[in-house]
């Protein structure tokens, strides 16, 4: 009723916006245009057109009854009806006349309730979220790592997953027993990112054996399907689980054969899942046509008819025929992402990496130890007194986190540089934010590093610092937390190799 809203309006004039609606369907018309607006319904049982209990079903469809505190008003004493109302979501129920303070202060105190939890959700919701891309990132950067240890650029990754989404959906659209949503290929798609992170535990001996691997060998090799499973159940909070159950099989299977001839397990036919045979597919095809220690690529039409003739061991006839449909995409993905080999020469340059996460500081290692000397420290205090120990070794660079606890990356940098060192500093920070990277900045700092680390951009701001070429070059690909190169360039002062040299060849120069 008309002199209904005018009183309740009234009421509520002072502290919020009033909007009115006559009937059901244009309160949900008002709802659907402004939910975001809306703080409270005062909804009334009895209208034209739809009543109370239509606009209560219809908000529970549309998921705004959790958001949105609705009361009815009515002059209705029916018990049933009351508990019906209940049961649809409102939270309270105010009968007719209305005592106005006493409404006011119900209303409203309900209002901060739901805005108070309503603000609490999207905190939780948004933590989850950086939590997700965080742990993704550090998949990412856990599966690239074993791509460096294999002399990899780190396109090996990009190419996997992308021909894994080609071939699961021409397979999928192709064969009904392999139908799958594409939700579901999405999860296979980022679950083949950790297909061979159990190369992490294969000695380097026989990961980067230019030869041919003799029997032995070849067995400690084929372990890395099992260690994948290992490293797996110690990392499952970093996955969803389905995303963590397409990972451990796929790790484990990825190697089997349709024949039964692959390994560990022996499997055949379709007990092998269709998600470990597409990956198993893209694998030989992306190993084929890449560089390796013990062999050249092969091109693109060779490779296909290596797999097709059953030189690489036996298929399913259904992904191959996906696969034979699909080859101008699976050739063009691959182009995208060139495969390169990494020099793997060390250098008599030393780094100093500075992080209280021992996971940082390992995955740092992992990266620049084929062509580094590393030093760790784990606190600030413990870099500087390395640093000015001359009885250590001379370190050629740091490698400074800035959040740290008892002191942090800026106190110790500009620490160094009170004391007159000039040693080249890369920052590194989960906030590469233009403050950070300015602040750096004036205390002359070579680089900016974002987290999650991505292994090709540590790789070429390291190499930087000192000139090195990357033989061959490692294409830019930041992360998303990190500054690009034109950002930082414009105003970054580096000290080129042979100055910084130079600087240290006096007597403050250490022998190694």
């Amino acid at each position: 009723m008309e002199i209904n809203r005018e009183l309740l309006a009234e009421a509520f004039r002072e502290k919020y916006n009033i909007i009115e609606a006559e009937n059901g369907r244009e309160a949900l018309e008002i709802l659907e245009n402004n939910e975001q607006d809306i703080a409270a319904v005062l909804l009334d049982l009895v209208m034209p057109e739809l009543d109370g209990f239509g606009v209560l079903e219809k908000m529970n469809e549309m998921g705004t009854i959790v958001h949105i505190p609705v009361f009815i008003i009515t002059a209705e004493e029916d018990e049933s009806l009351l508990v019906e109302a209940y049961r649809l979501g409102a939270v309270d129920v105010i009968t007719k006349p209305f005592m106005m303070t006493f409404l006011k202060c119900r209303i409203e105190n309900i209002i901060e309730l739901y805005d108070h939890r309503n603000d609490l959700e999207d905190l939780v919701n948004d933590q989850v979220k950086k939590m997700s891309q965080f742990n993704q990132s550090m998949v990412e950067a856990l599966a690239t790592l074993v791509e460096f240890r294999d002399c990899e650029s780190g396109g090996h990754i990009k190419r996997i997953c992308g021909l894994t989404d080609i071939l699961m959906n021409k397979v999928s659209s192709m064969y009904a027993e392999y139908r799958l949503p594409k939700t579901e290929i999405d999860k296979i798609v980022s679950a083949s990112v950790l297909h061979d992170v159990g190369k992490i535990a294969i000695p380097d001996s026989i990961l980067n054996k230019p030869g041919r691997l003799t029997p032995e060998e070849f067995e400690v090799m084929k372990e890395h399907t099992v260690r994948d499973c290992d490293i797996l159940r110690k990392i499952p909070y970093m996955l969803n689980d389905n995303v963590y159950n397409y990972s451990y099989d796929i790790a484990r299977h990825h190697h089997e054969r349709w024949d039964g001839m692959g390994y560990p397990d022996n499997l055949e036919g379709d007990k092998i899942t269709i998600w470990a045979q597409v990956v198993s597919v893209a694998d030989v095809y992306d190993a084929l046509v890449s560089p390796r220690v013990y062999k050249k690529a092969f091109d693109h039409d060779t490779a296909v008819k290596m797999i097709m003739n059953g030189e690489c061991g036996a298929f399913n006839p259904k992904v191959l025929k996906a696969f034979e449909l699909s080859l101008n995409e699976i050739k063009k993905k691959h182009d995208e992402f060139p495969s390169e080999m990494i020099s793997m020469t060390k250098t008599n340059f030393r780094l100093l990496i500075v992080d209280d996460s021992d996971i940082d500081r390992a995955l740092l290692k992992n990266i620049l130890e084929a062509n580094f000397f590393i030093n760790e420290a784990a606190n600030g205090y413990d870099a500087i007194a390395m640093l000015e120990d001359k009885n250590q070794p001379k370190i050629d660079c740091v490698l400074l986190d800035i959040s740290m606890p008892f002191i942090d990356g800026f106190s110790v940098l500009k620490m160094l540089r009170e004391h007159g060192s000039n040693v080249p500093v890369i920052l590194m920070s989960s906030e590469a934010t233009k403050e950070n990277v300015e602040r750096g900045i004036r205390y002359n700092i070579a680089g900016f590093l974002g987290k999650p680390f991505n292994p090709s951009t540590v790789v070429r701001k390291v190499h930087t610092v000192f000139s090195l070429p990357e033989k061959p070059e490692v294409p830019p690909e930041p992360s998303e937390n990190d500054l690009s190169e034109e950002d930082i360039n414009k105003t970054m002062i580096y000290i080129p190799a042979d100055e910084y040299l130079r600087r240290l060849s006096g007597k403050h120069r250490q022998k190694r």
